[in-house]
């Protein structure tokens, strides 16, 4: 700590608190002699008046030593507490392991926190401002994320991460702020708020959902900085907004989201078309472009009658890769999955209503063969299944090795795994009493007897939602889970494992030979299934050769089952992953045996305990 010399005192002192950084005095104790009056005490005599006297003064002598001695040790201790943190930031400084972190690992730390923040995505905004001042925040606030805000090596690195940037929320407030004479176009204001943006390329989300029909705003690309922008939406904008907007050079861009329609341009025909005229091209200039979503967005109810039946414009099909399609017609989606011949992955979810569908879906002449690899189905449970049906029954994928469906009812999409003549070797199924029996479980493992990967999820919150509507259930979450612990149990000789109850007559290539890693969440508690399917204690003459290697948990899970798991899990050389989880998991639940007090209880507790004074 810096330190000053004191001219007149001749001391060093503390440049904060002007204290002596050295002691100023040097506090001695002198040798008393006690060889006057020790014969006095060992005798028990007691003390004459002389003595007494010069005890007395000798004892005032010491105490008043003892207080300033005193005195000096809470000066001590106060410097002490002075220079501790002094001591402790140097010690942080030069130990810390953090600190010791290369560049690239620390931001994969910081990059992993962010992740597990697992924030809403309005909460990764930093919304523009309308009024006040013009400048816009850089970070996101310290209690949705910290890093950036502890030090300018941390803030150095958050900004260099492109994955660790917030969104910048343009809403339509910010839009329709114009300047005098303006000719609606968009405030300066708003520009220079985004070029004092310390990033070389950012996020953005320009929202308009105006119902009026003239609102149409000039959307300046160089205002907009466009050649900036990494992943955008656009929502909800006027066709001309959007065309003028969409045609702008973007050489960084890598994700597009567009909301297809503004409410009150619904009966225009420019979103119609009559199916003739050429089509513009958007994103043209954006050679980076890999990924698109494309989400309709119906609020008028009368917009039905002149219906979105396929896209107003065209895309660059050859430089898609992922694709997520949100409530999008039929012809939208089967014209996405034939144009687009290096697709890689599509995210397809609709929540259309029936009616919607019926005057939206045009059914094509003959099925659509897509190369597609990877394909996510995330239906809802209370959603209609037409538009599913429609999806699935107008596409081959014949190169489908990754399938993940939610809330699939088996009918639908058993046929399909047939007709499509894929070889699944990932597939991940969210499944619920509601659509999936204990059979449909073992038929669709059946059907995809080379599964490398395979995901399961019970969602116990839609059964439970389903029960609270009165809706009787035919089988119940312990059948489900039985049935895929006899199926993943299955040996090579189709032999079944020990209590096995549901199937007596499986078939041998029933058995997952090829399974290597298996995920299962539950919210309820299953260690009975899970012990079964993965750490079954085999007598050693029945053994089976499995391949699996890896399992992730996520289920309540007591202190005990750990340790269960855990003890097999060595025996079987298999890593087991998420038992964290499964422990905090078990801390959040009710013990089983829990009741709530009551009135009359506590009269009986109150009356024996005082039993015996009656």
């Amino acid at each position: 700590m810096p330190v000053t010399c004191d001219e007149d005192d001749g001391g060093k002192r503390c440049v904060q608190c002007n204290r002596p950084t050295i002691l100023s005095s040097t506090l001695s104790c002198d040798e008393c002699d006690e060889s006057a009056w020790r014969p006095t005490l060992r005798s028990g005599q007691q003390p004459s008046e002389a003595e007494r006297a010069t005890l007395d003064a000798e004892l005032a002598t010491l105490r008043e030593s003892a207080d300033a001695h005193e005195k000096e040790l809470q000066r001590i201790r106060a410097r002490l507490d002075t220079l501790q943190p002094y001591i402790d930031r140097r010690v942080c400084l030069l130990h810390s392991p953090i600190r010791r972190l290369p560049d690239e690992l620390l931001e994969e730390v910081l990059l992993l926190l962010w992740h597990s923040r697992d924030l809403d995505e309005s909460k990764r905004w930093i919304w523009m401002r309308t009024k006040g001042s013009a400048d816009l925040p850089a970070l996101l606030p310290s209690h949705v994320f910290a890093p950036p805000h502890v030090c300018s090596w941390w803030r150095t690195l958050t900004l260099s991460r492109p994955a660790l940037r917030p969104c910048i929320y343009i809403p339509r407030e910010a839009l329709m702020a114009f300047e005098p004479n303006s000719r609606r176009v968009v405030p300066e204001r708003l520009s220079r708020s985004l070029a004092s943006l310390p990033y070389r390329e950012f996020n953005i989300h320009v929202m308009h959902m105006d119902i009026s029909p003239d609102s149409a705003v000039s959307l300046n690309r160089q205002l907009l900085h466009t050649h900036r922008w990494r992943r955008a939406a656009l929502d909800s904008l006027p066709w001309t907004t959007l065309e003028e907007l969409a045609t702008s050079p973007f050489p960084h861009l890598q994700h597009m989201h567009i909301t297809l329609g503004a409410v009150h341009e619904w009966h225009d025909a420019s979103w119609i078309g009559d199916g003739s005229d050429p089509r513009p091209l958007l994103l043209g200039n954006a050679h980076q472009l890999t990924s698109i979503s494309l989400e309709t967005s119906i609020l008028d109810p009368d917009a039905v009658l002149v219906p979105l039946q396929r896209l107003p414009f065209v895309l660059p099909w050859s430089q898609l890769r992922i694709v997520h399609a949100y409530s999008c017609p039929l012809r939208i989606c089967l014209e996405i999955l034939s144009q687009c011949s290096l697709l890689h992955s599509l995210e397809w979810r609709d929540e259309r209503d029936e009616d919607v569908i019926a005057v939206q879906d045009v059914m094509p002449v003959e099925r659509i063969d897509a190369s597609i690899r990877h394909v996510a189905i995330r239906h809802h449970w209370a959603v209609s299944l037409v538009a599913l049906e429609n999806f699935l029954e107008w596409i081959n994928m014949p190169n489908l090795i990754d399938l993940e469906v939610c809330h699939v009812p088996s009918d639908y999409l058993l046929p399909r795994l047939g007709q499509y003549g894929c070889h699944l070797t990932s597939l991940t199924l969210v499944v619920s009493v509601r659509w999936m029996s204990p059979s449909d479980i073992s038929n669709i493992l059946e059907a995809t007897p080379e599964l490398e990967s395979l995901a399961f999820v019970y969602d116990s919150a839609s059964t439970q939602e389903l029960e609270d509507l009165g809706e009787e259930m035919h089988d119940t979450m312990e059948g489900i889970l039985q049935a895929l612990c006899d199926t993943l149990t299955l040996t090579e000789d189709s032999k079944l494992p020990p209590g096995s109850r549901f199937f007596p007559d499986l078939s041998p290539h029933m058995h997952l030979r090829r399974l290597r890693s298996l995920s299962f969440r539950c919210e309820e508690r299953c260690f009975d299934c899970i012990y079964s399917c993965m750490l079954r204690d085999w007598p050693p003459d029945e053994k089976p050769v499995r391949h699996l290697k890896e399992v992730r948990l996520a289920t309540p899970l007591s202190p005990k089952n750990i340790g269960e798991i855990r003890d097999a899990a060595a025996e079987l050389c298999l890593e087991v992953y998420g038992l964290d989880t499964c422990s905090a998991m078990y801390e959040t639940l009710l013990p089983h045996d829990w009741q709530p007090p009551t009135l009359t209880s506590r009269y009986i507790i109150l009356t024996d305990a005082n039993a015996d004074r009656i």
